[in-house]
């Protein structure tokens, strides 16, 4: 699944909905997400305009519209909130593209018991998705005391409740050391967001996506066409099904948001180009190879991160190894009695020479060059 987060509200954007479809289209988006709606006339026209452009090139959709908002429950009760989402979906209700609602980002530990209300209430109405983003940062340390407490209380709250599990963590892509060794604790942390959502997905048995950067802001950088290449590699080899852009279109002008694939000018960027690039190499090369195969598991190598366990050489039944030290990845794949291996460059900057070693044949033995981010399957049938 290929999504993007939309902040733009329903009556701001100032151009056709068949370019904003078109951009989706291009940038191999299979899940749009509607404009931000507020329940008016004027707004809800509009969303609804998008939905069925987007069902004219089979894009299904994620409607962000405030009345099923978490928030409105909190502040305004369940007699409203109710009567409100009963409203919401008959306004919606000849949208059969449409497969979930935004429900909650980022809920903190005050706020995720009316998250996990207003869910109920929601999906007492509808089979839809009712999606929840959640993130780990250091707030919710303080608040849970450790990410074990976080783990519990996510499985216990969620589980037979979300028919997702989402997170987003941009730290990966730290302009610079702000002070020493700040880039690479945003990649620890990064990668231990990963192992620790995909767990907890696992745990409830429902689909993993996260949120990758295509938006530098704050202390995080403009990505690079590599940037954006490493961040679907990395993600996908640790058992993500899906990815949510943050964000494609500029919805505001935004001192500390710096670049976007689309301004609010509704002109294409470098970094759009590069989106459009790397999607469609990575569905062509890593997607589409791996199809019906299934995630079971990933080593590090050479240098582990976010707790991934360094690959040994009994590990598996194929070994890989850099020649010059650099960082890489290991996963393992199955379908069947089939299995693959899907080997990632995990350097953020530079190419590297992997040797590929096979445990049972030694005379297969190969070595491989990738750029930063790039990716290999080795498939074993």
């Amino acid at each position: 699944m290929f999504s993007l987060w939309n902040y733009i509200d329903a009556d701001k954007y100032n151009f056709s909905v068949n370019k904003i479809v078109k951009e989706w289209y291009d940038l191999k988006i299979n899940v749009g997400c509607s404009f931000v709606c507020d329940g008016s006339s004027k707004q809800l026209s509009k969303n609804i305009e998008l939905i069925n452009k987007a069902k004219e090139k089979k894009i299904q959709m994620f409607v962000y519209d405030k009345r099923i908002f978490f928030s409105n429950y909190k502040n305004n009760g369940k007699e409203k909130y109710l009567k409100d989402v009963r409203q919401t979906l008959q306004d919606y209700q000849n949208c059969p593209n449409i497969i979930g609602f935004i429900l909650a980002d980022e809920p903190n530990k005050e706020n995720l018991k009316y998250v996990i209300e207003a869910h109920e209430i929601f999906k007492n109405e509808t089979s839809l998705i009712g999606f929840v983003n959640f993130s780990w940062c250091d707030y919710r340390n303080v608040e849970y005391g450790s990410r074990e407490n976080y783990q519990r209380e996510l499985v216990n709250v969620c589980q037979n409740n979300l028919q997702l599990i989402s997170n987003d963590r941009y730290s990966c892509l730290h302009s610079k050391n702000y002070e020493e060794g700040f880039k690479e604790i945003g990649i620890d942390k990064y990668f231990k967001d990963l192992n620790f959502f995909y767990e907890v997905a696992k745990q409830i048995n429902v689909p993993y996506i996260t949120s990758l950067l295509s938006v530098g802001h704050w202390m995080y950088r403009t990505p690079s066409d590599k940037d954006i290449r490493w961040q679907l590699s990395t993600s996908f080899s640790h058992g993500v099904q899906g990815i949510m852009w943050f964000f494609i279109h500029q919805h505001r002008l935004a001192d500390d948001y710096y670049d976007y694939p689309v301004d609010i000018h509704g002109n294409k960027t470098r970094l759009y180009d590069d989106l459009k690039n790397q999607t469609i190499r990575f569905v062509d090369h890593v997607v589409k190879p791996l199809e019906g195969y299934t995630f079971k598991k990933v080593w590090h190598i050479e240098k582990n991160y976010g707790d991934t366990k360094l690959l040994e050489k009994n590990d598996t039944l194929v070994y890989c190894h850099s020649d010059h030290h650099q960082n890489g990845i290991l996963s393992y794949f199955e379908k069947g009695k089939e299995k693959a291996y899907l080997l990632v460059n995990n350097d953020q900057e530079y190419a590297e020479v992997f040797f590929i070693e096979f445990k049972d044949n030694p005379d297969k033995n190969y070595h491989i060059w990738l750029d930063a981010g790039g990716t290999h399957i080795i498939f074993i049938k």
